[in-house]
């Protein structure tokens, strides 16, 4: 296709994403959600599934976790490894099944999409399951795409288990392997029909893989239509959405303008699906965008009906898929028109690389170790929000008391344990407060709080208080 090597193009990509991973990978950034994959995968297997289902997401991603760790050691290195691995695998289905399937150039565009999108570094360094999930939503579009192609068994059990791993790691995972099967089904019904029977089957074979947890699920959903954390989506907050994708960590300089570099990627392939609509491959690519926007739409559909239960990061799971849809249409551009692309992916890649380099290692999270460092070894800490239980846990050797008795703590155990102000104010021993509100220090503690510092960790403020006793 083209006469320079997007080969070599793409190697230098993935190595400038390996490179500003390394550089990244040794501290000890973490916000609230890995410190509870953190505390929770040291529990069993039978408590995972148990303390999961009192959650709101499945558990399949703290098994992965859980079985890695016990080999690696439970560390925050070890699960962002883990989180390293499904990028690798995203990578290598580039080179196989993609290269295979739509060709070298297609799979080698894919592979610079990957390493280069801002969302992406910063996911690889999350021990959260959005790469996981990625990764299993790509692989049940591609063998959706298979199924279709060949009417093979093995390609259509392959789009049924895909489907099975991407439900059992993320709700909206599950939501848009979903939306691939009914989107598969309108495929079938308008050129193959004699493929329903087998469409079916699959689907019925994911229903009944997917009961054991499905009664959770519905609990869940219960819980979640009566009190949930997420707000109604404003209008900046659906603004978010669409800069997620370029978003460069907290700071909105670097995204404002690597959303300004990317602008003619997604001109050109909007250019490219307005003339080469008519192909299997470009149908495909279609279904891949298709897939991202209903799960958005879904998403806000349902927060402003029911209950809000949609945030950015939640899109993450249909980014391979869409970053191979951008792929099958940017192949069909110009070679001039690629140059020009591939010189703007590098310096929003290099971009980001610094970005992150530069928030991974802020004094803040520093600070807290600094302070964790500076309590008696006999102090106890006392937390009364979830977010601050999650930094305590993982930056604290000490005992911790919560003062709010909620199910979903569980993961948090024996680490934490639960009691009232009037029980801790009757032990023996100093006792720090934290709390990530500060207008709220409960109970009997108001009057006998002593500020210390204020710590900012992602977009919380860790208000620190020495309590004082009588």
């Amino acid at each position: 296709m083209k006469a320079f090597d997007i080969r070599k193009v793409a190697i230098i990509f993935v190595m400038i994403n390996l490179v500003s991973f390394g550089l990244c990978f040794l501290n000890h950034n973490i916000w609230y959600d890995e410190t509870y994959t953190m505390a929770l995968v040291r529990h069993s297997y039978v408590d995972i599934w148990s303390i999961t289902a009192n959650d709101v997401h499945p558990p399949l991603y703290y098994f992965i976790v859980r079985s890695c760790m016990l080999v690696l050691g439970f560390s925050l290195y070890a699960a962002r490894i883990l989180s390293l691995i499904p990028f690798l695998l995203l990578l290598l289905a580039g080179i196989t099944k993609i290269r295979k399937m739509f060709g070298e150039d297609v799979s080698y565009l894919f592979l610079i999409l990957c390493s280069a999108l801002p969302a992406m570094l910063r996911l690889e360094l999350e021990a959260r399951m959005y790469m996981w999930a990625m990764l299993f939503v790509l692989l049940t579009g591609l063998y959706a795409y298979e199924a279709i192609e060949s009417n093979c068994i093995s390609k259509w059990l392959g789009l049924a288990f895909m489907s099975l791993l991407a439900a059992y790691t993320h709700y909206y995972a599950l939501l848009a392997v979903a939306i691939l099967y009914g989107l598969i089904f309108v495929v079938i019904m308008i050129r193959q029909r004699k493929l329903v029977l087998n469409w079916l089957l699959s689907g019925v074979m994911v229903l009944a893989g997917y009961l054991p947890w499905l009664t959770k699920l519905l609990g869940q959903m219960n819980k979640v239509s009566k009190d949930y954390w997420i707000t109604k989506p404003t209008l900046f907050e659906i603004a978010k959405y669409i800069v997620y994708p370029f978003h460069i960590v907290e700071q909105l300089i670097p995204t404002l303008i690597a959303g300004i570099l990317l602008l003619p990627l997604l001109v050109v392939i909007i250019k490219n699906i307005r003339r080469n609509y008519k192909s299997k491959e470009a149908l495909f690519g279609i279904i891949t965008f298709m897939v991202l926007f209903l799960v958005i739409g879904v998403g806000i559909l349902v927060s402003f009906l029911v209950k809000p239960v949609f945030v950015a990061r939640y899109m993450a799971v249909t980014f391979g898929l869409v970053w191979l849809g951008m792929a099958i249409f940017l192949e069909k551009a110009s070679e001039q028109s690629i140059k020009r692309i591939l010189i703007l992916l590098l310096s929003v890649l290099l971009l980001e690389s610094a970005g992150q380099c530069v928030y991974e290692n802020s004094n803040s999270f520093r600070q807290m170790e600094e302070l964790s460092n500076s309590m008696d070894q006999d102090a106890s800490i006392i937390v009364s929000d979830t977010h601050s239980l999650g930094i305590a846990s993982y930056y604290f050797d000490h005992k911790i008391y919560a003062l709010n008795n909620q199910e979903q703590l569980a993961a948090f155990e024996p680490k934490m344990q639960f009691a009232s102000s009037e029980e801790i104010l009757n032990m023996a021993g100093k006792y720090y407060y934290i709390t990530a509100d500060a207008k709220t220090v409960k109970g009997g503690f108001k009057d006998r709080a002593e500020w210390i510092q204020d710590i900012e960790i992602e977009d919380h403020i860790y208000h620190i208080y020495l309590i004082k006793k009588n």
